[in-house]
């Protein structure tokens, strides 16, 4: 329920606040470019963020036989 308030607040805020930032004779296409040229941008922020960090302790870098990790062979 919270997150739908705010959401909606967001997206209710917004659109108001683009369309005071240009003049009337390239309000739509200001608001067009810019928010979807954000949007793509956020869409890749994960793909972007995932390559700057790099490979992790966390991820397997190989099978268990390469890596030697996995259950203790027994004698």
């Amino acid at each position: 329920m919270a997150f739908g308030v705010v959401h909606s607040a967001a997206n209710g805020v917004w659109p108001a606040f683009y369309g005071e930032m240009f003049a009337t004779r390239v309000r739509l296409s200001g608001m067009a470019i810019g928010t979807q040229t954000g949007f793509a941008v956020a869409g890749f922020a994960v793909t972007f963020a995932a390559q700057i960090a790099g490979r992790g302790r966390n991820r397997r870098s190989g099978s268990r036989r390469e890596t030697g990790s996995g259950p203790p062979k027994r004698p």
